[in-house]
């Protein structure tokens, strides 16, 4: 309505005026030049006034709320940002944990689970646990706790071309035969536990939905009198990251 109302002053404060009086009349013996004076002096006074008034009256009514909206902008606008910034930071920030299963170990009757610390994108600690499936004729090892460190070389984060050294330590019951009594008397089984060290390389690879997959060889050896020697340490793996 305000741009009608400046139209309309514009109008009539710069109506084109005649310089010739033609005499003519027009109803009420009204002429031209009475007309335009009319216009000028009359109507563009009280145009101005009122105009005036409802320029006041808006800015006057307007401020207190202009001066809500501000003071909302004000007050949660940053706590937006902050808000906006938190998440970021939350969804930028890598996930450390990891959780695997040996799927091929359990294949030879020693099922092994894998838990991850990733230190930094170039590196973490670990330590796999294996159980024997197996009774203990058929396997000496009935269990191998493998603590590991590990140096990725990839572009993502732990990812990637990996080289693994590990200690382990395996819990064994080693079966004493006696062949010099006839008939032969039941084995007897004598336990330890034997440690040794070892390395591995493998590749680890990881999806959008932050599942683990892994393939590694490598093996171990054991000091003392281990009845197997040494360890093998291959795997592939599946879990996840979080």
């Amino acid at each position: 309505m305000l741009p009608c109302y400046i139209f309309c002053c514009t109008a009539f404060m710069f109506y084109p005026r005649s310089s010739q009086s033609t005499g003519s009349v027009i109803q009420g013996n009204i002429g031209s030049e009475t007309l335009i004076h009319l216009f000028n002096h009359g109507l563009t006074k009280h145009l101005k006034k009122f105009l005036l008034i409802c320029i006041t009256k808006s800015m006057l009514m307007s401020f207190p709320r202009q001066l809500v909206i501000y003071s909302m902008l004000v007050l949660f606008l940053p706590l937006q940002a902050v808000s906006q910034n938190m998440n970021n930071d939350k969804m930028a920030q890598p996930k450390k944990n990891e959780m695997r299963v040996n799927l091929f170990s359990g294949l030879l009757g020693l099922p092994e689970l894998n838990y991850e610390r990733l230190l930094n994108e170039n590196s973490g600690l670990g330590l796999a646990i294996s159980v024997a499936a197996e009774n203990k004729e058929l396997m000496a090892t009935r269990a191998l706790v493998l603590p590991y460190y590990r140096m990725y070389f990839g572009k993502k984060y732990a990812s990637g071309f990996f080289i693994e050294g590990n200690m382990g330590f395996s819990f064994e019951q080693q079966p004493n035969y006696n062949w010099s009594v006839w008939p032969r008397p039941p084995v007897q089984y004598n336990s330890g536990v034997y440690y040794g060290l070892g390395s591995a390389i493998g590749v680890k690879l990881e999806n959008r939905n932050r599942l683990i997959g892994e393939v590694f060889l490598g093996g171990g050896r054991l000091f003392g009198d281990s009845y197997d020697g040494g360890y093998l340490r291959i795997g592939v793996c599946l879990g996840g990251r979080w």
